[in-house]
Parts: C-alpha cells; structure tokens; sequence
C-alpha cells in the first residue's frame, strides 16, 4: 500500500540497532539539461556500491562522471565506510560539479553491496539500464555507455556481460565468455562453471523479475556471491537475449584487500551451491517494455473485505475511514455475525448509512470463515486480491491499492501487510529519504510471527487460500500468522 500523502515508505531490515534515518541522501542535479538527448538515446543510470575505498574513490568516481555519452545518472552509496570514502566522494562533486546527475547516499549502517544495488535499482524506471560499478574498480575508458548504447540498440538485448582487465598487470579475463549455445538452450546456468561477469549491464525491469526471497539467506540479503544471486535468474529469464562484449570495458581492482573475493571462502563456496541448487526461472519471450509502448496499461481488480462479530460500534468507525483513505478498490464486503438481535438491528441499520457496501449476515462466528473462503474462490476465478481488515482499527492515511499491488507484482512477494506501528518490533523501520522517488520495494525478512500485529493485509487471493489451507490465517481475524517462508512488503499503521 503506497501511502499517497505524508506517511513515509519503510523498508524493513534485519539490523536491530538500526535507527529510523540511516542515510544521508544529497542530490547534485548536474549542469546539463535533458533536453538535447536523442531519443532513441537509452538512460543508463550507473549504480556505484562503495566500502572503505580512500585509496580507490577517485579513479572510480572521474570514470563515472567523465563518460562522453549524455543520457545518463550515477547513484553513488557509500556502505557507513570508516576511512570517510563517502565525504571525500561528497568533496569531489562540490569541486568538480559533474554535468550529470548524482546522487550521493551515505549509509549510517552499513547493508552490504547487494541490499545498496536493490536499493538503487528500486529508485529507477523499467526503461533504465543499470550499470554495476563496483566502488573500488573503474572504467576502462570514456565510451563506455556509448559502447552500450550502441550494443542495447537491439530490443533483443536486455542484459549485458563482458570482458575485464585485471589492475595491476593488465591481464585479460581468460575464463569471461560468451555462453555456450547449448546452456542457453537448455537453460543450464547454474550448472555451468562460469557466471557472466564485469561489466555487468541490465534492464532495471529485468532485475524486477527475480523473486525477492531469493535474494535473501537466512532473511538478509546475500553478503557474499550476491553477483550469482541476480545474474544467473536474469540470464535465465532473458533467454538468450544478452549481449557478451568481448572489448574491455571494466578496470578489475585485485589489490583491495577487503575485495569480496577474499572474503570468507566457506562461505562463498556454500553460497554458491545453494544459489546452483535453486529452481531456474523459466525465460520469457517479450520484454514488459514491449506491452508499455503498445497496451494500455491494466490494473488487477481488489476488493475489501472485513469481518465483525458483535462488534458494530468499531466497524461504524471503520467503514467511515475506509471509505475516506482506501482508493482503488472495486467493491467492499462486510461478514457481520451477532449474539442479539440488539446488535444485529444495528448491523442492518448500516446498509442505510453505507448504501454502497454489501452486508453479509452470517448466523454464527464459524460462517464467518466460511463466507470468506466462498469469497477468495469467486476472486481466484480471475486471478483478484483482496485486501484483508479487522473492524477494529480504522485508517488514518491514505492507502493506494493500485500501488500496493504493483508493489507485490514488482517483488512477488508473498503479500502487503500493514501494522501497528505502536507495538515494539524486533526488526527497526528505516525511512526511504523523500528526496528520491518513494520505492515500492520495501522488504522483510523471512521470520515474521504470529505475535506481528498484523491489522490488513494486501494479497492475491490464492495466496490467502493457500495460507488457509496451511493455517497460517488467524481463523477471528482472518490476517496471516507465523508464515515461515513467506517473503512480505511492510507498511506502518
């Protein structure tokens, strides 16, 4: 649920002693205009991660900003580096005003590269092409985005690998290649000894198709072999619509000694099995972008539904603000049940305060579960969410359905679920600064329970079928509870 007005984004972390603003975020808007760009021109947006890199920072950045080509971005994150990286990047651009834009992120905490290249990706629009520099390597020359533009000219191209030059020694990457044809006719990636390397190019839409939970170990992003972890799903996904080039574009840095490579081994290698042991993704056949140039955008229908028991009072407030903050949904159904015919004369009278509403009386609180499994099943006929509330707590801001369920489609995740922001979390919300577009890709980590004050959820209905059919839903509430493998999105109450 994307909240439209002041109610900020949160990305959900692992890190417990994380505090609500955890980056410094300064944008240098750059001296040139867009105006003049060619139109079949691509936007390239370089994605810089960056850790403890004093000694390196300045080749990496000069490459960046110096290229020749125009139609592009840098998006720079310093990972909180204790050498002051990120303030000697921030002095750079005050002295040397870049003509492109930049922005500078500089962690408070440090996340690691890949949550840094999710982050950045998530910031960007489907049409971008993101290009992974790592803060301590450079370019090998200034044409290199006009090398590119020139190879994504063909539609048949959504990703790119390529060939690097080792510093020091000027040695050239022996084992980077082009795939053979028979791993990419049998899709055989994660079987193949060598994964696609620098420079690695893609379509922001492309990384948007690897699921988010495999993104993830043991709930936090991979600290280690994280380039396995989004280039074989996209090479699987593409389909053999990738590009190797062959000339070298990237400057490969091997004396940093805090190089990943030279992280812990057991780890790398354990990491690396497990990534090879997944399922592959199957390729798809037409990019997105395709559909946006010829189709009218489609939005996927949503109904609210609640439940109440005995409890008209409560809903009254409810169905007041639902009706005031809730936008984009199709129809609203209330499952009412009550003890008295008392409160069941209060129920009835709201078909009158609430003429657009459809009341559902039910005879006893087990019909209630009943009438919402006929429900999911009449939506599951053409692949609808629902959007899942208790009567007892009413909204307070405005809630963007449309949003939120881009929001699950973009990630597949398994669901948005809201909470109450009142109760204490173990896991610390981090706010998305306002200056960059607010992201839908908010994240949580696999190991949510059941005392997680869930008080709306946003899902497909045949993911709440199958939770039914697995009891992970609160049979009162009908919310999800201790979901294990679930992978959510998070907003605050």
């Amino acid at each position: 649920m994307y909240l439209i007005r002041s109610l900020t984004l949160f990305l959900l972390l692992t890190s417990a002693s994380e505090a609500t603003t955890s980056r410094d975020i300064r944008i240098f808007e750059g001296s040139q205009g867009s105006d003049f760009f060619d139109p079949s021109s691509k936007h390239f947006v370089i994605v810089i991660t960056s850790y403890n890199n004093k000694q390196w920072y300045l080749n990496n950045i000069t490459s960046a900003c110096n290229q020749a080509y125009k139609n592009f971005e840098i998006i720079f994150t310093d990972d909180c580096s204790p050498d002051n990286t990120g303030s000697l990047v921030e002095s750079y651009l005050e002295k040397n005003p870049p003509s492109c834009k930049v922005t500078l992120i500089k962690n408070r905490v440090r996340c690691g590269a890949l949550q840094n290249i999710y982050r950045s990706v998530a910031h960007c629009e489907p049409h971008h092409i993101i290009v992974s520099l790592d803060g301590d390597d450079w370019f090998a020359h200034t044409e290199v985005l006009s090398t590119l533009n020139n190879v994504y000219a063909d539609d048949n191209v959504w990703m790119t690998h390529g060939q690097l030059q080792m510093y020091p020694g000027n040695t050239i990457c022996y084992w980077s290649k082009k795939m053979p044809a028979d791993v990419v006719k049998n899709n055989s990636y994660r079987s193949h000894p060598n994964i696609p390397t620098h420079l690695r190019t893609f379509y922001a839409w492309l990384f948007r198709k690897i699921k988010l939970e495999d993104l993830l170990h043991e709930g936090s992003f991979y600290p280690v072999t994280w380039d396995m972890a989004f280039m074989i799903p996209m090479m699987e996904i593409s389909g053999g619509k990738n590009a190797f080039i062959d000339k070298v574009l990237y400057i490969y840095n091997e004396c940093n000694a805090i190089s990943d490579f030279r992280a812990n081994k057991a780890l790398q290698r354990a990491l690396d099995l497990k990534i090879r042991a997944e399922k592959p993704y199957q390729p798809i056949k037409i990019s997105p972008l395709f559909f946006t140039k010829h189709t009218a955008p489609t939005t996927s229908a949503v109904d609210l539904f609640v439940t109440s028991e005995d409890n008209p009072f409560d809903l009254h407030e409810f169905l007041i603000s639902a009706q005031e903050y809730v936008h984009g949904y199709r129809n609203m159904y209330v499952a009412w049940t009550a003890h008295s015919e008392k409160i069941a004369a209060l129920y009835r009278s709201f078909q009158q305060d609430f003429p657009s509403i459809n009341f559902i009386q039910c005879p006893s609180p087990e019909s209630l579960h009943v009438t919402y499994v006929l429900f999911l099943r009449y939506l599951k006929k053409n692949n609808e969410y629902v959007l899942t509330c208790r009567d007892t707590i009413p909204f307070k801001e405005d809630i963007d359905l449309p949003a939120g369920i881009k929001a699950i489609e973009d990630t597949q995740a398994q669901g948005l679920y809201c909470i109450d922001a009142l109760t204490t979390y173990s896991f610390k919300l981090v706010a998305i600064n306002d200056k960059l577009k607010a992201s839908p890709f908010l994240y949580t980590p696999e190991q949510w329970k059941s005392q997680n004050p869930c008080i709306a959820a946003l899902c497909n209905s045949t993911v709440v079928l199958n939770d039914l059919a697995h009891d992970h839903i609160n049979t009162k509430h009908l919310l999800p509870q201790d979901v294990p493998n679930h992978v959510g999105l998070f907003i605050e109450a």
